[in-house]
């Protein structure tokens, strides 16, 4: 039994949509960590209000009040990369899918759709290891690099990195008081980036916690949980992705060790780390508010059903086209994303080994 080309399409497509959405995301840990959030818009703002800490004066019983300016907020606009990978099905005739005849075998559809929605996945997974790295540029630096080296700057405070070599030592060195940099880093980030917090995550690479668990700070009982308590099971959730490392303590602050060590290939195949094997980022643990952490997704230019040019909201947009001239059948997975930050003085990242 055959059915005609438009039947076809209508089942390939269907066929090809339906297993594509039914494969398993590749895990993305620090993605986890952002607020996702879509828009048809073409840019997106952030915008950033540094008010300090003043205390309230009081005031003489019908006397004046005390007046107030507000600093300005910094606004800023930004247009998030676009990201299009496109995927050329001309070798229809491996399916015997001739989409150039007027009759095709439907028991054929099957198999092209699966491996279709295969290799379609397989796209997704690059464009979301774009939007991992860029997650990775702002947890640890609070920019993102676009591939024209246009520098996207969320404005962090440059007291916000600091290299351990010279503020107390690495912690390759047994001595490093790293209490006292645990402190000033809780510090900071609860005085310049206003959390309330007093338990942080540290986020690191395995090659650094085996560093500091030599350290004596480490080995001194006291500033490590030596008990066997499981980790608390939302907290499991939040972190999917990171190893847990245990529970340490300096001065009045908790800091639970977290290790990422998932790797990418550059545009010149060349394999690189998320996070780089020296620096550790300290954050407030992370809760579901983000810590000011958005994964924004600008609007994607697709074909309307008016045949009218629109932006279509969405993480990942799936679009295709048929030309029966060249007997080929095109799709194309897309997405813009900006992993964005509006409290970035709540993130301190140290350079831990030389």
């Amino acid at each position: 039994m055959s059915i005609s080309l438009q039947q076809a399409k209508a089942l390939y497509t269907k066929k090809v949509i339906a297993v594509y959405d039914e494969q398993v995301a590749e895990t993305n840990f620090l993605q986890g960590l952002f607020k996702k959030d879509t828009s048809a818009a073409l840019d997106v703002s952030v915008e950033i209000r540094r008010n300090g800490k003043n205390i309230a004066v009081e005031v003489l019983r019908g006397g004046a009040s005390n007046s107030n300016n507000f600093t300005k907020s910094t606004e800023k606009i930004f247009r998030p990369p676009m990201h299009s990978e496109e995927m050329v099905a001309n070798h229809m005739d491996a399916y015997n899918i001739p989409f150039g005849m007027n009759a095709i075998n439907p028991s054929s559809l099957g198999n092209a759709a699966n491996e279709t929605a295969r290799e379609l996945s397989v796209l997704r997974s690059k464009i979301s290891r774009a939007k991992e790295l860029q997650c990775a540029e702002v947890l640890f630096d609070g920019t993102v690099t676009t591939k024209y080296n246009d520098v996207i700057d969320f404005g962090r405070l440059a007291a916000s990195k600091v290299d351990l070599g010279g503020s107390g030592g690495y912690w390759s060195v047994a001595t490093t008081d790293v209490e006292s940099q645990l402190i000033a880093g809780a510090e900071f980030v609860r005085n310049k980036g206003n959390s309330d917090q007093v338990r942080f995550d540290l986020i690191s690479t395995v090659s650094q916690i085996v560093a500091l668990k030599k350290t004596d700070y480490y080995t001194n009982d006291a500033n490590r949980d030596t008990s066997a308590q499981l980790l608390d099971i939302n907290r499991a959730k939040k972190m999917k992705g990171a190893n847990y490392h245990g529970t340490i303590y300096a001065g009045a602050y908790t800091f639970d060790l977290w290790s990422y060590e998932a790797v990418y290939d550059d545009a010149k195949g060349t394999e690189q780390r998320f996070i780089a094997d020296n620096r550790t980022v300290m954050m407030p643990m992370a809760e579901v508010k983000s810590n000011g952490l958005i994964l924004a997704h600008g609007g994607v230019p697709v074909i309307g059903t008016n045949s009218m040019p629109i932006a279509k909201a969405g993480e990942y947009v799936l679009r295709e086209a048929i030309d029966f001239k060249k007997v080929t059948h095109t799709w194309w997975i897309e997405s813009a994303p900006l992993a964005t930050v509006y409290t970035p003085d709540k993130f301190y990242t140290m350079q831990t080994l030389a």
